[in-house]
């Protein structure tokens, strides 16, 4: 399984930390959006219509490590 991870990383040419999961997901055709800061009750979603897929990632918060582990999961 590291082999796949470093061979996502290597192709979508991410060289240095931290590694931001937006541009992984966007890298695989992935949408990516925050929610607006009044909408809470949801970190994040992963949303399908079809083939494709979307991210939603809380903001209200305020809290960038919070943003990236919602996007990654």
């Amino acid at each position: 399984m590291p082999l796949l991870a470093e061979s996502l990383i290597k192709g979508l040419q991410i060289a240095e930390f931290p590694i931001d999961p937006r541009v992984i997901a966007r890298g695989r055709g992935i949408e990516v959006a925050a929610k607006p800061m009044e909408n809470s009750g949801c970190s994040g979603m992963l949303v399908r219509y079809g083939n494709e897929f979307a991210i939603a990632y809380a903001t209200h918060l305020e809290n960038e490590g919070f943003e990236n582990f919602s996007v990654a999961h």
